[in-house]
């Protein structure tokens, strides 16, 4: 069986991560996967490079201008119109493989016409909205469930759903919720409600994401050892108002004036190391970090990982942290539940409480818990063997239904 697993880049955001570890997992397990990337980051030999990345970088600044130009709300939302073709689906066709794996193929990656071009059997994780809405990669509103039927003049993703429909026609891709949200809204859609949906976690490598010593890893980073740590984390979260910071930064502020004597507040994802006061807490951000070890001592030396997001998936830091054996604290939207399952895991707070998630971080880092049952919880959940054994089960049937039609 060879499967070739298709996404914008192999490093570059949670989506193309949560892609790469996919393969990876599968490849661990004897499976001929492989993966097909507009913008090649890393040196993997299973990635390769294909399509114009100069035709797609050029599509992206006209796509971005446009969209901003046509939005009817959240003109500053993440938005993808699919085109321009780069040349992704000659390369699919010329490879022939059995399945076509599409992950996340936003940012002008692709065109729609070239999507359901190959004639292969195919699935289709969502690593967000985009592939049941209009332009947009999370919805602003809930036009998604009635087909855009309130359109005005010129409403950009009015009119992207209706390309889609018209070039997505006869074109059914097993859909891949990473959460039980994402499933429920790819069902409740007008575009992808009748196709088949299956909710499949994203997977994490689970002998690097574990427990370590937490005193240990504190001094290896240069962490306080003398006070509780929360931890948050996302690429360029503290800017996107989708992660939520600045709830966390409200929620910090509700909390009782003898809390900022205990706890600090540690930040990854930024540009570089630096300290200060965040809502009279001490803060240290840490940066970016590239190596998977590396964060995985990060996990290990806070004592909660908190997630204010607004909107949000599967978010594979969650994933990292319950791995790692750190339970988590996040308001009760989107996937957070799949991962919180239990009180055991973490803390979900009502939608947008923060009075309620402010108690909440307090309540976890002064209580102990044993974070090898966290682990063990993770593990059973998004561990490879699991995670690679359902895909396998899809990919099988896949294959089984194209023999029987031939």
């Amino acid at each position: 069986m060879q499967i070739l697993h298709i996404s914008h880049s192999d490093e570059a955001g949670g989506a193309a991560i949560a892609a790469r570890r996919l393969v990876e997992a599968q490849r661990a397990q004897g499976l001929d996967a492989r993966m097909l990337v507009i913008e090649r980051k890393g040196k993997r030999d299973f990635v390769s490079q294909a399509g114009s990345a100069v035709r797609v970088r050029l599509a992206r600044i006209a796509a971005k201008r446009i969209a901003h130009i046509g939005a009817r709300t959240d003109k500053d939302g993440m938005r993808s119109l699919g085109v321009i073709p780069s040349g992704i689906g000659a390369v699919i066709r010329g490879r022939s493989p059995d399945i076509v794996h599409w992950h996340w193929v936003g940012a002008e990656s692709v065109s729609l016409s070239e999507m359901a071009s190959s004639g292969i059997p195919c699935v289709w994780t969502c690593h967000d909205q985009w592939a049941f809405c209009g332009a947009e990669h999370y919805a602003p509103d809930r036009r998604f469930e009635t087909g855009y039927t309130d359109a005005g003049i010129f409403d950009i993703d009015a009119l992207t759903f209706r390309r889609k429909q018209a070039a997505w026609r006869g074109w059914n891709p097993t859909l891949i919720a990473p959460s039980e949200w994402m499933a429920k809204e790819a069902l409740g859609s007008a575009l992808m409600g009748d196709r088949a949906i299956t909710t499949i976690p994203n997977t994490v490598d689970t002998m690097v994401f574990m427990p370590s010593d937490t005193r240990k890893t504190r001094t290896e980073l240069g962490l306080p050892a003398d006070c509780k740590i929360a931890l948050f984390g996302a690429d360029n979260g503290t800017s996107d108002p989708r992660k939520g910071f600045d709830l966390l930064m409200a929620a910090l502020e509700c909390m009782p004036g003898p809390s900022r004597e205990d706890i600090t507040l540690a930040t990854f994802g930024g540009g570089t190391r630096a300290t200060g006061k965040l809502a009279d807490f001490d803060h240290i951000e840490l940066g970016r970090f590239d190596a998977d070890g590396a964060i995985a001592k990060l996990y290990s030396s806070a004592d909660v990982f908190v997630a204010p997001s607004r909107q949000d998936n599967l978010p594979n830091t969650m994933v990292e942290a319950q791995a790692c054996g750190l339970r988590s604290v996040a308001f009760d939207i989107g996937g957070m539940g799949d991962i919180i399952a239990s009180s055991e895991m973490g803390a979900l707070v009502k939608p947008f409480d923060v009075d309620a998630f402010g108690a909440a971080i307090l309540s976890s880092v002064m209580k102990g818990y044993d974070r090898e049952t966290v682990h063990q919880a993770a593990a059973k959940r998004f561990g490879a063997e699991p995670v690679v054994d359902q895909f396998k089960t899809v990919y099988d049937r896949l294959i089984a239904e194209r023999d029987a039609s031939t």
